[in-house]
């Protein structure tokens, strides 16, 4: 590592248009600069900026994204602040040198500056051997539900007569009379479990997707459309009507043409175990996290939601 040049810096409005080129390269995918303004809060001067640009002769060749998250309980007196990691890539040719574990501590330095309690992601299976080595302890992860709409070769005809603008429109005529603006921080009713705080800014975050409130038949969900409709938040009562939501969200999303719904749920929560009574439950995202403070609540009493997660 000691002949490669590189330099690291903190994430700024001045890296994003080479960090959407790199992006781009990496993974075949093409996104605006707001995917990372907004994701990371950039325009926001409120947010704390942890994650850390790597640079080799001035130019970006890495990158770890991480998100300043506030935990809090039911009575609110209680403040938890976690970081969350985003996105991680660098370019090949500088993999297995050490430079993204330099930018990893970098990181790591900025979030204990700020004093965060823990920091934690969801994995993919690369994300997953990374930290594994790096340290990080296994949490609880994640089930998946799918609730099947209309066949996939349906919605890829779909999506090849560019009728995309056609079918948000109709999927947003369809939730209207669900619409809703519940506070879902008045949901949490546990004051020994934290729960992300959904403040305005949280949700100023996630403009990137399309995103809807909703209530049916008793059940408080929170939805993002991209080429199909993602569950992020979900709320059950003992008077929640679960049978009659799915049959209801199934027949919304075949009239807009959208082949899947998909819940991402906490394994072994209320609304998990309640939810596989109708659907069948399928492993989802790993999740781990490392303690960074030793006074610290420990991370099994965090309640985490899906639409936690930076891409949602």
């Amino acid at each position: 590592m000691d002949n490669i040049d590189y330099q690291l810096e903190n994430l700024s409005k001045c890296h994003v248009k080479e960090l959407g080129v790199l992006f781009g390269q990496i993974f075949n995918k093409v996104v605006s600069d707001d995917y990372f303004i907004i994701k990371y809060g950039l325009n926001l001067p409120e947010i704390e900026q942890l994650s850390t640009v790597i640079l080799s002769s001035n130019k970006v060749i890495g990158f770890i994204g991480v998100i300043g998250q506030s935990f809090n309980t039911n009575d609110k007196l209680k403040l938890m602040k976690i970081g969350f990691t985003g996105d991680f890539f660098l370019l090949e040719k500088y993999r297995k040198t050490g430079v993204f574990k330099k930018a990893y501590e970098h990181s790591l330095k900025l979030i204990n500056e700020h004093e965060y309690e823990h920091i934690y992601a969801f994995h993919s299976d690369q994300t997953y051997k990374v930290c594994q080595r790096w340290g990080w302890t296994d949490q609880i992860g994640f089930s998946r539900f799918h609730l099947k709409a209309i066949p996939f070769s349906t919605s890829r005809i779909v999506n090849k007569l560019g009728l995309k603008t056609w079918r948000i429109k109709q999927l947003e005529k369809e939730l209207i009379p669900y619409k809703s603006q519940t506070d879902l921080n008045s949901l949490l009713n546990r004051n020994d479990i934290f729960q992300n705080n959904y403040d305005a800014t949280f949700f100023e975050m996630k403009t990137f997707c399309k995103h809807y409130m909703v209530e049916i038949e008793g059940c408080i969900l929170f939805l993002k459309y991209d080429y199909l409709l993602s569950v992020g938040f979900v709320h059950f009562t003992d008077d929640s009507k679960i049978e009659k939501m799915l049959n209801t969200l199934k027949r919304i999303a075949r009239i807009s043409l959208i082949h899947d719904v998909v819940f991402h749920l906490q394994e072994n929560s209320s609304e998990a175990i309640k939810l596989k009574k109708f659907l069948d439950e399928k492993p989802s995202f790993k999740i781990s996290s490392l303690q960074l403070n030793e006074g610290a609540p420990v991370f099994s009493s965090v309640r985490l939601n899906f639409m936690d997660m930076d891409i949602f």
